[in-house]
């Protein structure tokens, strides 16, 4: 069974219109309709590139461990420069 490259994007995109309807409560203000609509394009942007390193990667690949590798190595260094981690990070040094 095959998924479309736009169905992976709309996966993608759940968790960050999730985040979107939950921001004004942990006090992240959406400047109005185009500051919404410029997250969204945004959003889509960047869901369609990983999206498309992920398609890339699996059409080289052999086998499925490898491409879970490879995803994971190209995943984890965005994450940590994501910034989600930045006042762990500034406790722990002592910033």
């Amino acid at each position: 069974m095959s998924v479309e490259r736009g169905e992976k994007t709309i996966t993608a995109l759940i968790p960050g219109l999730a985040i979107q309807k939950v921001a004004p409560l942990i006090v992240f203000e959406i400047k109005g309709v185009s500051g919404l609509l410029s997250s969204l394009i945004f959003m889509v942007l960047i869901s369609a590139t990983f999206v498309g390193i992920d398609l890339i990667f699996a059409s080289k690949m052999d086998d499925i461990h490898g491409f879970r590798l490879i995803t994971r190595l190209v995943a984890f260094p965005v994450f940590l420069h994501s910034g989600a981690f930045q006042d762990l990070f500034a406790e722990v040094i002592g910033c």
